[in-house]
């Protein structure tokens, strides 16, 4: 695979996921409340279902999952939910917060699960993979070493720029101090939160 094309390929992947969806949605609510460094739980929840979504591609499953769209439907939808139901109990939250409250922590494994399972339930992903990487195999040489190297890139550059979306929340609210802080911290959470159920809602296979 020519340098060019590659970099062509990580250039276009950046400017893709620098998109926000509903995984940077909850990794910046995540952030927002636990802090940077265990939200990395969250991150590589996400970066598992990357992957999957990237070997449901590779071995060619994703086109029967054409066949499973009330499948598709019933894993988005429930992502949905989910993420609209954690998104209002954190905006009523900021109701009774005071600056001096603990804030509610959620386990390691709750924050890995909740990564992995909004992602995972995001058609897009497979879709991205499945129309978007074709376009950057040479059709002259050996697919499967080409799909591999981008699988590689892309989930680095996935990975990378959610945790940077992690650290730069929880730096943003690391300024924010004062009696209203912890009220404005719940607000922030919920409404990112429900703005990634939006997103998710608003995803088509």
């Amino acid at each position: 695979m020519a340098f060019e094309t590659l970099a062509a390929f990580a250039l276009a992947t950046t400017i893709l996921i620098l998109i926000p969806g509903p995984s940077i949605m909850l990794t910046v609510a995540h952030a927002t409340v636990h802090g940077a460094r265990r939200t990395m739980l969250t991150v590589l929840g996400a970066g598992l279902a990357c992957l999957i979504h990237v070997l449901i591609a590779a071995t060619g499953i994703s086109s029967l999952m054409v066949l499973a769209a009330e499948w598709f439907e019933v894993l988005r939808w429930g992502g949905v939910v989910y993420l609209v139901f954690i998104g209002v109990q954190a905006w009523r939250a900021g109701a009774l917060a005071q600056e001096d409250a603990t804030q509610p922590t959620r386990s390691g494994r709750l924050l890995f699960a909740e990564g992995f399972a909004v992602t995972l339930s995001n058609p897009k992903g497979i879709i991205f993979v499945a129309a978007f990487f074709p376009q950057f195999l040479d059709a002259s040489l050996p697919p499967l070493p080409q799909f591999t190297v981008l699988s590689i890139v892309y989930l680095v550059i996935a990975g990378g720029l959610t945790a940077a979306y992690a650290f730069v929340a929880d730096w943003a609210m690391a300024m924010f101090k004062g009696p209203r802080a912890a009220k404005l911290r719940c607000r922030l959470t919920g409404g990112v939160l429900i703005g990634g159920g939006i997103l998710l809602a608003a995803a088509r296979r």
